[in-house]
C-alpha cells in the first residue's frame, strides 16, 4: 500500500475508533446508540472489528526482539560450592550445592509446616 494509501486508512480507522468510544461511552446499547446517531448496526460492528484489528497490528509491529549479552567473566564456575536460597512462607535459607536429598527434604518439611 502506498504512503498515501496508509495514511487514508489511519484517518478513516480514527474517525471510526472515535465511534467505537462515543458509543461505550455512552452508557446505552450498542443497538440504541446506532439507533440514535443513524449507524446501521452492521457497520458498527464491521468497524468496531476493523479498529480491533488495527489494535493488534500495532501492538505487534512494537514487539522487538533485544539482544542481550552475557558477561561469563564474573560468573563462577559450576564446581565451587555455591549455595541454592529458598524461600517459603517468608523464611529463608540457604542450603550448599551437594546437600543429599534426605537432608533437603527435611529441610523443605520444616520450612512448609511454618
Amino acid at each position: 500500500m502506498d504512503r498515501v494509501g496508509q495514511v487514508k486508512r489511519e484517518v478513516i480507522l480514527n474517525e471510526w475508533s472515535e465511534m467505537v468510544r462515543e458509543c461505550q461511552s455512552s452508557g446505552q446499547t450498542v443497538e440504541r446508540w446506532c439507533s440514535e446517531n443513524g449507524v446501521n448496526i452492521k457497520t458498527y460492528y464491521y468497524r468496531l472489528k476493523r479498529v480491533r484489528n488495527r489494535i493488534c497490528e500495532k501492538i505487534s509491529e512494537k514487539q522487538d526482539i533485544v539482544p542481550l549479552a552475557i558477561c561469563m567473566e564474573n560468573r563462577k564456575s559450576a564446581s565451587e560450592n555455591v549455595p541454592i536460597t529458598i524461600r517459603i512462607n517468608g523464611a529463608e535459607i540457604a542450603v550448599q550445592s551437594g546437600t543429599d536429598a534426605e537432608t533437603l527434604r527435611s529441610i523443605l518439611s520444616v520450612l512448609k509446616s511454618i
